[in-house]
């Protein structure tokens, strides 16, 4: 093999390379659309109990918290 077909065959391997880098990329980036939006509660859903009426502030202060969290770890 001369060194102008190795350098064309690392060139194709090159290539290659870089098209299944591509692939893969755009699979990756599919499956991200594909993810569904996050969806936070809604006031009503957040709305506390009779028993927990008496300390509305604290308790809604804690669905806040808890919301935070999960959306930061599913984002």
């Amino acid at each position: 093999m001369t060194q102008e077909q190795l350098l064309w065959r690392i060139i194709e391997k090159l290539n290659e390379g870089i098209n299944s880098q591509h692939e893969t990329i755009k699979f990756l980036m599919e499956k991200r659309i594909e993810q569904r939006q996050w969806v936070g509660l809604t006031e009503e859903e957040i709305e506390p109990t009779a028993e927990q009426a008496d300390n509305y502030a604290a308790f809604h202060h804690g669905v806040s918290f808890a919301e935070a969290k999960l959306k930061e770890k599913n984002t």
